[in-house]
C-alpha cells in the first residue's frame, strides 16, 4: 500500500464502531462502515466481525477470511478482523490462522511468508483433527430416524414395516 492509499484511509477515519471495547493502547482508530461485531479478546487481541465486502470494494480487493495488524497497515494494532461473510466453520479455523500468523511474525520476527505457511499448515492439521474426532463422535452416537414409520422399522428390526 503506497502512502497516497495510506493517506485516503486516514481520511476516511471516523467515529468509533459500535460495542466499542476500552482502547487498550490509547491509540484506537476505526473505519466507518468497517466494524460490525466485537468477538471479544483472544490472547490479548481484539477480535472483531468486520465488513468483508465494504474492505474489498474501497480498501483491497484481495481481502479475504481475516487479517491482522502485522499482516495489513490498515488494521489498527492489536487487532484480529474477521471477514463477515465468513461461515460458523471457518470462522475458528480462521481466527487461529491470525494468531498464529501474527504471533509469528510479532514475536520470532519471520516474514509473512514464512509464518502463512506454518499456519496454514498448523490449520490444516486442526481441521484433519477435528474431522477425525467427528467421525468418531458419528460412530459413537445412535441414528436419528427421519420418520415415524423409519423408527418403527429400526426398533422391530423388520425394515419393511
Amino acid at each position: 500500500m503506497n502512502e497516497e492509499d495510506s493517506d485516503k484511509i486516514d481520511k476516511q477515519l471516523a467515529t468509533p464502531p459500535p460495542s466499542e471495547p476500552p482502547p487498550a493502547n490509547g491509540r484506537r482508530r476505526s473505519l466507518k462502515g468497517v466494524y460490525e461485531y466485537y468477538m471479544g479478546k483472544r490472547e490479548g487481541l481484539d477480535v472483531w466481525i468486520v465488513n468483508g465486502s465494504f474492505i474489498r470494494r474501497k480498501i483491497l480487493s484481495e481481502f479475504l477470511f481475516g487479517g491482522n495488524d502485522h499482516v495489513y497497515n490498515f488494521i489498527p494494532e492489536g487487532e484480529i478482523w474477521l471477514d463477515s461473510a465468513i461461515n460458523a466453520v471457518e470462522l475458528e479455523y480462521t481466527v487461529q490462522h491470525e494468531l498464529t500468523e501474527r504471533n509469528l511474525i510479532a514475536k520470532k520476527g519471520l516474514s509473512y511468508d514464512e509464518a502463512h505457511k506454518i499456519a496454514s499448515v498448523e490449520e490444516q492439521q486442526s481441521r484433519e483433527k477435528n474431522h477425525a474426532l467427528i467421525e468418531e463422535k458419528e460412530k459413537e452416537t445412535p441414528r436419528v430416524p427421519f420418520s415415524l414409520t423409519e423408527s418403527r422399522r429400526l426398533s422391530s428390526g423388520n425394515p419393511w414395516e
